[in-house]
């Protein structure tokens, strides 16, 4: 059974996935059927499931499942998906539960498709994984109550698409750390974000995570391929953009609001990122 397998044992992430894969047309929103978490107790392969649907499961149990007459080892984070009218099978150690989805298969195979890997055992991002299954769920569940707003079956759509979405861009990147980014990576985004105005000084920023400013600024770089200063920057300039596109602000005021209040260094500075002056960009942008 061929299959890659990438690891990045420095974030506690390792992850497989299989070669057998079916592909979904990412402009549809898949229609979902059923969305729960359920209890499983099969031995031996007793027992085959089709349905005309896709299922989608996360199992939380060690065991194997045949899908296309091969076996694939099951452990708890391990997510598979059973192609509608496809047999599937079990033999599990114990009972166990899953969280399963089943939606409807794509009416169309028109633009852009994304491959979705039938076995994929997610390691360290499977409680992501978990929190995307438990939304899909609310909505769903939500969508079937008496008197429910229609939009409420759609919102669960969208979040099935965005689960699928997910899961085809595991097949898709060959860099596992962008999507597993540490804590405290994140953190110090969330912090500079929520700070975009008002400088930022490196020894703050160090302290306000516990780490030490160099620790801090590799364990930055090596997550986001910038420094906290190019990172910074570049969400600076992305706030300038926006207010260029869509306001009547003058340049001076935009500067300020983004924390560049010199006009000559917030000229440099947005020309150093999008090759063009504040006044070029809004011209070409009206």
């Amino acid at each position: 059974m061929e299959r890659a397998h990438r690891d990045d044992a420095r974030n506690g992430y390792a992850m497989e996935l299989s070669s057998d894969s079916i592909d979904w047309p990412a402009r549809e929103l898949p229609g979902v059927v059923t969305a729960s978490m359920f209890p499983l107790d099969d031995r031996g392969f007793g027992h085959a499931y089709r349905t005309p649907t896709h299922a989608v499961h996360l199992h939380d149990y060690v065991g194997t499942i045949r899908l296309r007459d091969r076996d694939f080892s099951l452990t708890p984070g391990t997510l598979t998906l059973s192609p509608a009218g496809e047999d599937s099978s079990y033999d599990l150690s114990r009972p166990g539960t899953h969280w399963c989805v089943h939606f409807d298969p794509a009416t169309s195979s028109d633009g852009p498709l994304i491959r979705l890997p039938l076995v994929v055992t997610l390691g360290a991002r499977a409680p992501e994984a978990a929190a995307r299954f438990a939304r899909v769920a609310r909505l769903h569940q939500l969508a079937q109550r008496a008197g429910s707003h229609p939009a409420s079956a759609i919102a669960a759509s969208v979040a099935m698409a965005e689960l699928l979405h997910w899961v085809g861009l595991l097949d898709l990147t060959t860099d596992a750390s962008t999507f597993n980014r540490d804590a405290v990576v994140e953190r110090i985004i969330e912090y500079v974000d929520r700070n975009l105005p008002f400088a930022h000084n490196a020894q703050r920023l160090a302290e306000t995570v516990g780490l030490s400013q160099n620790y801090l600024a590799r364990l930055f770089h090596r997550h986001t391929g910038m420094t906290v200063a190019r990172y910074k920057l570049s969400r600076r300039v992305e706030h300038a953009k926006l207010l260029l596109r869509s306001s009547l602000l003058p340049v001076k005021q935009i500067a300020i609001r983004v924390g560049l209040p010199d006009a000559q260094q917030f000229n440099k500075q947005f020309r150093s990122i999008t090759g063009m002056s504040p006044s070029a960009y809004r011209r070409e942008e009206s």
